[in-house]
């Protein structure tokens, strides 16, 4: 499977360390990752607060962790920030447990 970015802004002054994932609910490592907007020049981390789009299929952590929650079937989900006027999205899907 491969995800391509047609319409994709170009390049700012910042960016997200990821922009599309899948994670597995109830899965150790699999279902959990750190989300972080960086400076493209210096590598610093930006202080920003992260907000979903769909609530029940993960939790967001001040600090930018995102922790897959129990779901039944795939779901899709919205994992957004914003800093200096521009909003930044991963695009997080949630499956349930791996087999």
């Amino acid at each position: 499977l491969v995800r391509c970015a047609f319409d994709a802004p170009p390049p700012s002054g910042y960016q997200l360390n990821e922009t599309d994932v899948t994670l597995y609910a109830n899965s150790g490592s699999a279902g959990v990752i750190s989300l972080e907007l960086k400076d493209v020049a210096t590598g610093a981390k930006m202080p920003v607060t992260w907000t979903v789009d769909k609530e029940g299929a993960v939790e967001v952590s001040n600090t930018g962790k995102v922790t897959a929650l129990d779901v039944t079937e795939h779901v899709i989900v919205n994992v957004s920030c914003e800093y200096d006027g521009k909003t930044y999205t991963c695009v997080v899907r949630v499956e349930p447990k791996k087999s």
